[in-house]
């Protein structure tokens, strides 16, 4: 079922199915989230903002009604099709610039959880530095001893150095929080590439005074997305409650309106947990975003039990599958698979 849903999403994403479909949303928000975007063709990790641009248009000429994290917290918004939020993730500078001009000149509702070690300028987001050391690298091919990752990993061009870094990614994050730092440091040696002390150019963070006059404006909000963005599952509880409590108290004191959501790094199922859910609201904060995929339903955002894990979606690399996400696809899909494990019992 869910590959041949898959298959059928340009079918799906018509305007008589999308039409058909959409009542299956009444109850629930489809949250988005983005991370980087990009205006040219440089930065692999990142969406072409024109793309972003053409999609949110299209949702709008379609009735879709774009609400704010903030209303969904309050309980200001009534139940109807086609609900959608959007949300981005750590706080560069393309998000304060390219992103923000997008959804602002739509009258579209934006929030974007920082890193705040990284708008502080302490750090480069230790991602980046894997794709820093990848893109700069002479070496055709690398070896680097870190559990899960093959014996050689082939840098002959773009293709496989963005495969490369997407394999470090997923190794590093399988560690114990201790040893990310020795792993950086293998991936930097192995690479033979010195990664700056501060954010180059392509990995630059957003200011605070861009961050506040984008709040002034209103369309715009900013909450807390930890300090260095470790997988928190992963951290001691010492480093769990300061990368909780300290980025939160960043935001609060940089800005007028910080909104009190804390976003999980990562954030899928085993990256964040019942102690973390506990920290968060410790803090005084109201909620918490999770990736799962899923709709959010419009009631998790006022209930204290579901508030913690929030449900988001990526935001999908091709507009068929964002129409199927936000018109009743998804919620179809959801209603099947909670079908088969109920028969399942």
């Amino acid at each position: 079922m869910k590959r041949a849903v898959d298959m059928a999403y340009p079918v799906l994403a018509t305007r008589p199915v999308e039409r058909l479909l959409r009542p299956l949303t009444a109850r629930t928000v489809t949250v988005l989230m983005l991370h980087r975007v990009k205006q040219g063709g440089e930065g692999y990790e990142a969406v072409p903002v024109c793309f972003v641009a053409d999609c949110l248009s299209r949702l709008v000429e379609r009735g879709y009604c774009f609400v704010s994290v903030a209303q969904l917290l309050a309980g200001e918004v009534a139940a109807r099709p086609g609900l959608v939020c959007l949300t981005a993730d750590d706080g560069y500078v393309d998000q304060a610039t390219l992103l923000a001009e997008v959804t602002v000149g739509l009258g579209i509702p934006l929030a974007i959880f920082i890193t705040t070690g990284f708008i502080d300028g302490g750090q480069i987001n230790w991602w980046d530095r894997i794709s820093y050391c990848l893109l700069h690298s002479r070496s055709p091919t690398i070896s680097v001893p870190i559990p899960g990752v093959p014996p050689i990993l082939e840098l002959s061009d773009r293709h496989h150095r963005h495969r490369a870094a997407q394999t470090l990614q997923w190794a590093l994050k399988q560690l114990p929080h201790d040893q990310m730092d020795s792993g950086l440091a293998a991936i930097a040696a192995a690479t033979g590439v010195r990664v700056p002390e501060e954010p180059p150019d392509e990995f630059r963070p957003l200011s605070w005074d861009q961050a506040r006059r984008l709040e002034e404006g209103g369309l715009v909000s900013f909450g807390p997305h930890s300090v260095t963005h470790p997988i928190l599952s992963r951290t001691r509880p010492d480093q769990a409650r300061t990368e909780v409590a300290e980025s939160w108290a960043r935001v609060s004191a940089e800005l007028a309106r910080p909104l009190p959501v804390f976003c999980y790094p990562n954030g899928e199922e085993d990256d964040f947990g019942q102690r973390e859910e506990r920290l968060v609201e410790e803090e005084g904060m109201r909620g918490a975003f999770a990736v799962d995929g899923r709709p959010a339903s419009l009631d998790s955002f006022t209930d204290a039990a579901q508030a913690f894990r929030l449900s988001r979606v990526v935001f999908p690399s091709r507009r068929a599958e964002l129409l199927a996400a936000v018109s009743g696809v998804k919620h179809l899909k959801e209603r099947y698979k909670k079908g088969r494990r109920n028969s399942a019992r």
